[in-house]
């Protein structure tokens, strides 16, 4: 418990002196190839300059209920980016920022995305709200609500890890999202004929539901070649690229 302890002081110790850093893992269009959308991830960057991935910090802050923190330290970074790439002349693609479960208890949430996104005139078209699939099964109506209040000031919402949890797929009607973003367990098993029938009645019913797809995980073309069949909007993996250090996605996507 000591050493539980001693972690979690030193994993706050770093969000207050912003030791935390964004990466960037780009979104691609199955159908064009293009990058049309990025995913905000952290990193920590402890001082002897070793990068730490969020498996080792994200439960210690969501179980300190720090993890609202991070969000808004994440999403502040982001807006903070984009105001940079549009005063050097750089295209604006959506970001999505992931946001724990725990703020759909937070009061004022999107009144404070809003005073932020208005500080610094980044248009609201261009920010995305990742909720991950565990959330529904906590309150799906305050979730609803907040959802809704979010797509009433021109937020886009993602449905992150879309089944790995209890969510079925009849909730979808329900969810006023506008992305669902399947789990890469989706394609651990894709070999098969039957998952991949399964995975095609999936996306169709999403899209049915006028909501885009985006499959998560993607390594190999195989796979990407099936998704852009299957018709699958986009897609996010190593086989695109893993995620990179904001001056590396600049470089790649920007200045090439």
């Amino acid at each position: 418990r000591m050493q539980d302890a001693f972690v979690l002081h030193t994993i706050e110790e770093a969000l207050e002196l912003k030791k935390f850093l964004v990466y960037l893992q780009p979104k691609i269009s199955l159908e064009t190839g293009e990058v049309v959308g990025a995913e905000a991830l952290a990193r920590w960057e402890k001082e002897n300059g070793e990068i730490v991935t969020p498996n080792e910090f994200i439960l210690p802050l969501e179980q300190s209920g720090k993890i609202v923190h991070l969000d808004f330290y994440m999403f502040e970074t982001i807006l903070q980016q984009m105001k940079q790439w549009k005063q050097m002349g750089y295209p604006l693609i959506p970001i999505s920022v992931n946001f724990s479960r725990q703020h759909i208890k937070t009061e004022g949430l999107v009144e404070r995305l809003v005073e932020l996104q208005q500080e610094y005139q980044i248009d609201t078209s261009l920010l995305e709200i990742e909720i991950t699939e565990s959330a529904f099964i906590e309150d799906q109506q305050a979730l609803i609500s907040l959802m809704e209040k979010l797509k009433q000031q021109g937020f886009s919402i993602s449905i992150d890890d879309f089944g790995t949890g209890d969510c079925s797929l009849s909730m979808l009607t329900k969810l006023p999202a506008n992305v669902v973003k399947l789990d890469k367990e989706f394609l651990c098993h894709s070999e098969s004929n039957s998952t991949k029938k399964m995975l095609k009645n999936v996306i169709c019913l999403i899209k049915d539901n006028q909501m885009k797809v985006l499959c998560e995980g993607i390594e190999e073309k195989e796979q990407m070649e099936f998704l852009k069949q299957a018709g699958c909007d986009m897609g996010q993996g190593y086989y695109f690229s893993k995620p990179v250090s904001v001056k590396v996605f600049e470089e790649k996507y920007f200045l090439s």
